[in-house]
């Protein structure tokens, strides 16, 4: 059985602060779920909305990159 090894890739700062900006909004939905707070749910939606939105926009407008 022959192994493969797979090349190292660089990711782009860019990308994890969009990941981060998406793990903080689902944290932030399960936060006001858990609490039953409307206000602190519709936020981490909101939150996750914008991180979405973001990284589509970035992969439209800058699809190499």
């Amino acid at each position: 059985m022959s192994q493969r090894t797979l090349k190292p890739v660089l990711v782009k700062k860019i990308w994890i602060f969009l990941a981060l900006i998406l793990l903080v909004g689902i944290l932030v939905i399960a936060y006001g779920y858990y609490q039953e707070s409307k206000l602190v749910l519709y936020l981490g939606l909101t939150i996750t909305l914008i991180g979405v939105i973001s990284g589509v926009f970035r992969i439209v407008i800058h699809p190499k990159k």
